[in-house]
């Protein structure tokens, strides 16, 4: 595997665990378990979108109990009048912004529920949130747009002297790359430092060259190159994209592990063992 000069593996070791622990919130969210972060690390916020409770409770992976169609239809229209908001809306953990030695972390998790699988297959594009930035995935932007504001404002609550680590693995990965124009324009952190694992491509080509033109910030992304993930969406122009085709951004570090499984290549526990040869 090379490292790129500035490339710490530690630290990239550091945060797929963090990654894995985003994971872990949400099987014991899953299973209405009680969880607490580790390591010694302190949780300042979690990072969470608002989702309405599935009608089949294995639909979506949340674990709740099913409530009647008819009824929840109802009362989605408006659950406030129906007292029934917080039966109806839920809010799903995707990650977390956490603290440890003066260290600051952006964190996500990877795609778990087949709702969010549905975002991510969605290939079109639409305008990344700030301007002249290009266009990005908009299943991914839609699932970054629902949950920003649960760490925006936290972030800036933060010592604005902390460095940031910003990491993500899979969707997470793609998240982690939508917020970090965001987080430069949005909060104190000018210079964010981000590893992901397992990253989609992300934004068309006007999008790649404003991120990789940012100032003071580093991105790295830790690839599997037998992992499938990676390679999508494909790097030609499709016709339902007017504005092009998808291409990747920051600085690949690259190694090569086939575990005759699509599941075993991408996991980020593969990452992580890899990493730590």
């Amino acid at each position: 595997m090379y490292f790129p000069p500035d490339f710490d593996k530690e630290r990239a070791i550091e945060l797929g665990k963090l990654v894995k622990q985003a994971y872990q919130r949400f099987e014991d969210f899953k299973n209405n378990k009680p969880w607490k972060i580790k390591d010694g690390y302190t949780l300042v916020c979690e990072v969470s979108y608002r989702t309405v409770l599935s009608f089949d409770a294995n639909d979506d992976g949340s674990g709740q109990t099913a409530i009647d169609r008819e009824m929840a239809t109802v009362a989605a229209t408006d659950p406030v009048s129906f007292g029934l908001e917080e039966m109806i809306y839920k809010d799903v953990p995707m990650g977390f912004v956490a603290t440890k030695d003066k260290t600051a972390y952006l964190v996500f998790r990877g795609t778990v529920t087949p709702r969010e699988w549905i975002f991510d297959a969605n290939i079109k594009m639409q305008a990344y949130r700030l301007a002249n930035f290009g266009k990005v995935s908009d299943g991914f932007q839609n699932i970054y747009r629902r949950c920003r504001e649960s760490f925006i404002k936290p972030l800036n609550g933060l010592a604005s002297d902390f460095p940031l680590f910003i990491s993500g693995h899979s969707l997470g990965g793609a998240l982690s790359l939508l917020s970090l124009p965001d987080v430069i324009k949005s909060t104190h952190f000018k210079s964010p430092t981000l590893y992901n694992f397992g990253c989609p491509r992300v934004g068309d080509a006007i999008f790649g060259r404003a991120y990789d033109s940012l100032p003071d910030q580093k991105t790295f992304r830790v690839v599997n190159t037998s992992d499938l993930v990676t390679s999508i969406p494909l790097p030609v122009e499709i016709p339902v994209l007017p504005s092009g085709y998808y291409t990747h951004v920051g600085q690949p570090v690259d190694f090569a592990f086939q575990g005759n499984s699509l599941g075993l290549n991408h996991t980020m526990d593969t990452y992580i063992a890899e990493l730590e040869k």
